[in-house]
Parts: structure tokens; sequence; C-alpha cells
């Protein structure tokens, strides 16, 4: 009888073994899917006006940058010496205009591309859709890494189908590009809760804070968990040294190309809201949430707080923490820096690495209450479909803005006619058609302002 219950208890054993053993090789291969699943479902997504011409909303960056770019190849690195030359048609170097307001790692970036495969529109936006593809899929390994529930990574799928994304996602600007560097610090981070990975720590907050100054908030807000939590001295030492490297190496490009760090200081001045600005804060402050509810939708909005004070209330005190440091790194470029968002509403992207995080925790909170993932898809399927409906219309709207269409046709025509093309213009309107025209036009020449 005890050798038929030893027999028994080993038999149990080897099947429970096999059991995990297929469990997690099972795990494993969804998470493959998974993976195979988000790239195809953003470049779904994004890729709707893959090869549009730049005359949307905010696609002014596509030209601006994309001339900066197009400047890197027409006269060479060593010549700009990296600096960003904004002129629009061939001239001497003692003539060069430069932006000075950004790094230049961005359009340092597409330069390279543009001299792989061309300057068109189609390869500015790839870029920013590969790094939102990128972005997606390493927010998703992060919330199942720290919601360790299945089907918690779907709330990476969640944020796919806010306006803020849909449109901005695909942008040629900075955003796109920042998003995946900052989740995977946020990933990077996370795993050496127990075994510091210093070196990659240290890496992903460097690259982050050189490809735009909201990347600085990244180690800023790391520093701000590590004392909260751990207050290990070597991950406080690494994320400091990670914050002084990037500023050496930004103030040491900007003097090497511009020869003086004036430009800095005035761009540092006036983001700061230092100067009178054209609103009041009441007005600011209304503005700000308007675009949130319309950029995100009310029912993204909703589940995320749910799932913040979700994360407060169950008491995870790393959990929660992680999540308030990645609310952090989202609104405090929007705060300290008001005037940059009172201009331009695609800063509150950098709110989705905490969107994502938040609508994790209100998962998990749902499948370790109610053990069933058929919940958790009911819950996630509603706020889709509700997110989808209350922000059709603003969408659609948004996507179908076409303010530069008439500067863009410019810059077609000068490209076509061998003659210089002379164009009588608003104030406002010889303000904002040259980049378009230099761009697509690809050749001198000359805005006149129309008597009013």
């Amino acid at each position: 009888m005890e050798l038929n219950s030893i027999a028994y208890t080993r038999r149990s054993s080897i099947r429970k073994v096999l059991a995990n053993f297929v469990q997690i090789d099972y795990i494993l291969a969804v998470n493959k899917l998974h993976i195979l699943f988000l790239s195809l479902l953003v470049f779904a997504l994004l890729s709707y006006k893959l090869t549009q011409p730049f005359w949307g909303h905010h696609e002014f960056n596509g030209v601006f940058y994309g001339m900066i770019a197009k400047n890197y190849l027409r006269y060479g690195i060593l010549q700009t010496r990296g600096a960003q030359v904004t002129n629009l048609s061939p001239t001497t170097p003692s003539q060069w205009s430069f932006h000075t307001n950004h790094p230049a790692t961005f359009p340092l970036l597409l330069s390279l591309f543009f001299a792989l495969f061309g300057p068109y529109e189609y390869v500015s936006r790839l870029i920013s859709i590969v790094a939102s593809i990128v972005a997606v899929v390493v927010l998703g390994r992060l919330i199942s890494s720290i919601f360790q529930t299945p089907l918690s990574w779907l709330a990476a799928v969640l944020i796919l189908f806010s306006p803020l994304f849909l449109y901005y996602g695909s942008l040629p600007v900075f955003e796109p590009i920042l998003f995946p560097v900052v989740v995977f610090g946020l990933y990077i981070f996370w795993k050496s809760q127990r075994s510091p990975r210093l070196v990659l720590i240290a890496v992903s907050c460097i690259l982050a804070s050189v490809i735009d100054w909201p990347g600085f908030w990244l180690p800023v807000w790391l520093i701000v968990y590590e004392l909260a939590t751990q207050k290990r001295k070597r991950v406080l030492f690494t994320l400091l040294v990670s914050i002084a490297v990037a500023l050496a190496i930004i103030l040491t490009h900007q003097l090497i190309a511009y020869g003086s760090l004036e430009s800095v200081v005035a761009v540092g001045r006036y983001r700061l809201g230092v100067t009178s600005q054209p609103y009041t804060p009441i007005a600011w402050l209304r503005l700000l949430l308007s675009r949130t509810r319309a950029f995100l939708g009310l029912p993204i909005i909703i589940a995320s707080a749910i799932g913040f004070v979700v994360a407060l209330r169950k008491r995870k005190r790393q959990a929660f923490f992680f999540l308030a440091a990645a609310l952090g790194i989202g609104i405090s470029h929007i705060f300290v820096f008001r005037n940059v968002t009172w201009y331009h509403d695609y800063m509150l992207y950098h709110l989705l690495p905490f969107v994502g995080l938040a609508l994790g925790s209100l998962f998990h909170a749902l499948y370790v209450k109610t053990r069933s993932a058929l919940a958790v898809v009911a819950v996630f399927s509603v706020i889709v479909l509700t997110t989808v409906s209350s922000t059709h219309a603003f969408f659609t709207a948004l996507v179908n803005l076409t303010p530069h269409e008439d500067c863009v046709e410019m810059g077609y025509q000068v490209r076509r006619r061998s003659e210089l093309q002379t164009f009588q213009l608003t104030s406002e309107k010889a303000k904002e058609c040259p980049p378009f025209i230099g761009f697509y036009g690809e050749k001198p020449f000359e805005v006149k302002i129309k008597d009013q």
C-alpha cells in the first residue's frame, strides 16, 4: 500500500512537472504570437497615410525636419558639423540659418534613411511607424512583467485606438521616436529590481535625453522612484551620470556646431513661459483638459484613472510608485514648459507609457477579482468600442484637415517649371508656406507679401 502511494506521488509529481513545462512553452509561444500580432496591428493602423503629402495637421514637422535632413545630404555632416541648416535652397555657409531648439539626433537619423531610400514621405513616416511598433511591443512586455496575469498585455493594445496614437504614431517628429526608448528604459529598470543592469539603464537614459528634451524626465523620475523604494547607491549614481553625459553631449555639439550656448538659454527661457504669453493659466488648463479628452477619449481616461487608484488601494508599493514615475515622465514637460503644450497638442504623447501601465493595473485587478480571462476580454472590448465610437468624429475631422495643401501645391509648381516662381501671399501664408515650397520644390523661389 505504501509502495503504491509512493508510486502515485511520483507519477503526480512527474505530471505536474510536465504540465508546468507545457504551460511555460505555451506561454512563450503565445508571447511570440503577441509580438507578431502587435506588429501587424500597429502597422495596419498607422500606414493609412504612408505616402500622403505633408499637408495635414502639424505636418509642418515632416517638411521642416525633412529639409534639415536634405541639407545634411546636400552639404555633408563634416561641413555642417552636425548643425541643423534650415535653408530651402543651396547657398554658401556664410548665409546658412539654423534650427537650435532641439538636439540634432532625429534629423541626423532621418538623413541616414534619406540617403538609403530617398527623401520621400513614406521613408519619414516608416521611421516613426517602426518606432511605434517597437514601443507597443516593449510596453506589452513591461505590462506583463509588472502585472503577471493573463491578458494584462491587452492594455498595450488599447492605446492603439486612441486618436493620439492613431494620428501621431506615424508623424515624423521626436515623440514617436522617443516613445520606444522611454518604454525600454522603464522595462530594463523594472527588470533590474534585484540585479541592476547599469549599462542598459545608462544607455536608455542617455539615448532618451539626446533624442529630445522630454527624454531627460526618464532618468529624473527613475531617481525619484529609486529614492522612494530601494535607494541603491550604484543605481542612483548611474542615473545621475547618465543625465550629466547626455547634457555634455548636447551642449558640446551646440558649441561645435554653432559656437555658443546662447540659443539653448533663449529656448529654455521661452519654453518656461518667463516672457508674456498669449494665454492665461485658466485658458491653458482648459485647453489641456479638452485636448486630453479629445485625443485619448473619455473611456480610456476613466479606465486609466481607475487602474492608477487600484494600484494604490492594493498597496503594491513598488508597482504604484512605478506607475507614479511613469505619470511623472508623461506630465512633467507638459506642466513645466506650458508654452510648448499650448502650441503642440502632441506633447500628450508622452502620457502613453503611463496610460498603458494604468490600464494594465486595471486588467490585473479585474482578473485577480474574477479569475476570468473572459471578464478581462469583455472589459477590454467595451473600452475599445466606446473609445472608437466617442472619438471617431474627432479623429475623422483630424485626418481630413489639410491646412497646408496650397503650400504643397506651390512646391509642386516650383518643381515642374523651369523659370523662377514668385508667389503673392498674405503675411500669414508667407510665414507658413516657404518650408513646404522648399521641401517639395527643391529649387529657388520668391515670396512677396500681398497688400492687406
